[in-house]
């Protein structure tokens, strides 16, 4: 896998995206256990609406989840992404 300075679109195998998707979905995960862990993305972030629905589908998808069960589970009580809205927009 490339080194975080080298990441760009054009470097990254599917492989190396499957590797870093899991370890910044599992490490994200591990904060959320140890407490408030803030917004996932820092400000000034490049993800557009977009990017995010197309990772967030292919995670759903990827795990065997609908869109129902994660409503679901966010009623319940589960982290919920409006828990740590830094309000700004980036669509």
């Amino acid at each position: 896998m490339s080194s975080p300075t080298e990441l760009t679109g054009d470097s990254l195998a599917l492989e190396d995206v499957q590797q870093l998707m899991e370890r910044a979905v599992r490490a994200y995960s591990q904060l959320l256990d140890e407490g408030p862990a803030g917004p996932i993305l820092h400000n000034g972030h490049r993800i557009t609406a977009t990017d995010a629905v197309r990772a967030a589908s292919a995670l759903l998808s990827a795990v065997n989840l609908e869109v129902f069960e994660l409503a679901l589970w966010q009623s319940w009580g589960g982290y919920a992404p409006n828990d740590h809205h830094t309000g700004g927009s980036n669509a």
